[in-house]
């Protein structure tokens, strides 16, 4: 994904996924295990997300990107970043990066959720990863597909 990392196995929230409704995202990065956040702390972190499949049917969605004890995020998360996009701007290939507020204290997982507002939609993906700021923009590809 990003020049920065060998291995961004421990770095993904989302790939590709489908969101029908508010959920959270498909996996948590565990800061204690992951090099991340821990190690990676001395250059500003960030949240990349592309929409890999253009949305329908819902006004907007939120987006909450929280730390917790837990890896279901439901004990008493704390949210660190947090923003709204519009239906008009939930298109393919649409990108949003959100550096990591520096200097608060993430609890031990670091998850995302996504709040749908309005009609639930019947299509709409998202790709979600950890990044460092200001780290060069980077192609996402689904799986399968053919390279030439």
């Amino acid at each position: 994904m990003s020049g920065f990392f060998t291995d961004t196995t421990n770095l993904i929230f989302s790939s590709d996924q489908a969101i029908t409704g508010s959920a959270d995202s498909t996996n948590v990065i565990d800061c204690q295990s992951a090099p991340t956040l821990r190690d990676l702390g001395i250059r500003p972190m960030a949240v990349e997300f592309v929409i890999t499949e253009s949305f329908n049917t819902l006004t907007s969605l939120d987006f909450f990107v929280r730390s917790d004890s837990t890896t279901n995020l439901d004990t008493s998360e704390t949210t660190h970043v947090s923003f709204n996009v519009v239906l008009a701007s939930l298109t393919a290939g649409a990108r949003f990066v959100r550096q990591l507020p520096t200097g608060q204290t993430y609890e031990r997982y670091l998850g995302i959720e996504y709040v749908v507002n309005g009609t639930v939609p019947t299509t709409g993906k998202i790709t979600a990863v950890l990044v460092p700021h200001g780290a060069p923009s980077t192609q996402y590809f689904n799986d399968g597909i053919s390279i030439a």
